[in-house]
């Protein structure tokens, strides 16, 4: 019974997160973010910021901020996917396991995709395999962000643990 409980606590506590945020990005894959409304408050507040640009230009930060907010959305989406299916492992804190971040990444594209998808019944918004695969090069930097965590983590870990504590092999060594 303690073990069912605890599966159910990681469970909770490693996928809770990245569930919340794929319904966070599919509430704003509506009409509400789309970018005739995104811009109505976006070009006023980068003209007001920047002055100097033109309409022409303003236009273009707006369409890169958005571009932007795609790949920030599934660098976090990727790095929540990748959290939960390493919960379960006891030194997920330092190791990489080339399998979870392939299904984080696979899980965040066709997410992704699906979101885009999702956004062709929307009638202020449409599908773009371009936004696929922006969202894909999203993904893949939120995994190289982990990668670069996990070895800061032990190398802190090598280097600064007090004389005698074990320190966790990487997976491969294991």
């Amino acid at each position: 019974m303690l073990f069912i409980r605890a599966h159910w606590v990681v469970l909770v506590r490693y996928w809770f997160p990245a569930c919340l945020w794929a319904v966070l990005i599919f509430l704003g894959s509506g009409n509400a973010l789309s970018a005739s409304h995104t811009s109505r408050f976006l070009i006023p507040f980068l003209h007001a910021c920047f002055p100097f640009l033109s309409q022409e230009s303003l236009d273009w930060v707006h369409f890169a901020v958005r571009k932007g907010g795609h790949m920030t959305e599934y660098f976090v989406l990727t790095v929540l996917f990748w959290r939960g299916l390493s919960g379960f492992h006891a030194d997920h804190r330092l190791n990489w396991r080339p399998r979870h971040a392939f299904l984080a990444w696979t899980l965040a594209v066709v997410y992704a995709a699906s979101d885009e998808f999702h956004q062709t019944f929307t009638s202020s918004r449409q599908g773009s395999i371009i936004d696929v695969l922006i969202d894909a090069a999203g993904a893949s930097v939120g995994l190289l962000g982990v990668a670069a965590l996990l070895r800061w983590r032990r190398y802190r870990a090598r280097n600064y643990l007090p004389a005698g504590t074990p320190v966790p092999l990487p997976a491969e060594a294991a």
